[in-house]
């Protein structure tokens, strides 16, 4: 087939182009199908593929694995728990407390997503810094320098010792939606 041209049109930061397969012609589409009318049956389509050009090549098959690294560059979740010191927990990482009573975590993205995402951490209640005092609750949990590799974790805490590190990490399980989320959909 041939996509119609694009010349003269506006176009926005994304776009898309968009195959319509009619199934069942019914009322609305009598007109385009002859009066044939609706009908039953099922259908199976698999291996569509837009490709340049006038001659069409095989169908690729990637691994599941490359098609989530993929998706990854839209969406990324990160809350997988491990058991660790007594209960399931989200590690995101070891962190640098200043003598400001934050803490710092450069925190990497699994995948460069697609434009810089807008992160969502799960409930701050959930959060902590575990260090060789124990564990210290989060009074706020930020994000900055956010770009589309990386960002900047900083946690808050109400008294910390400047220079020791510490492990952030969630105070519940993975399936409680504990993590960080990162959006970069369209």
């Amino acid at each position: 087939m041939t996509l119609p041209s694009i010349s003269g049109k506006t176009l926005s930061d994304e776009g898309a182009a968009v195959m319509c397969v009619w199934v069942s012609a019914g009322t609305q589409f009598a007109n385009r199908t002859a009066g044939l009318g609706a009908q039953h049956g099922q259908v199976y389509f698999g291996e569509f593929q837009w490709e340049r050009g006038a001659t069409a090549t095989a169908f690729e098959w990637r691994p599941l694995d490359e098609e989530v690294q993929r998706c990854r560059r839209y969406y990324q979740a990160d809350a997988t728990g491990s058991y660790f010191d007594g209960g399931v927990r989200f590690n995101a990482g070891v962190g640098l407390i200043r003598g400001d009573n934050k803490v710092y975590l450069i925190y990497p993205f699994s995948q460069r997503m697609r434009t810089i995402p807008t992160v969502g951490f799960s409930n701050l209640p959930q959060w902590r810094l575990l260090t060789g005092s124990g564990a210290t609750s989060l009074t706020a949990l930020n994000a900055v320098e956010v770009s589309s590799t990386r960002m900047t974790i900083i946690g808050s805490l109400n008294e910390a010792a400047a220079g020791q590190a510490g492990i952030l990490q969630s105070a519940d399980s993975a399936d409680a939606g504990t993590g960080i989320i990162l959006d970069a959909e369209i």
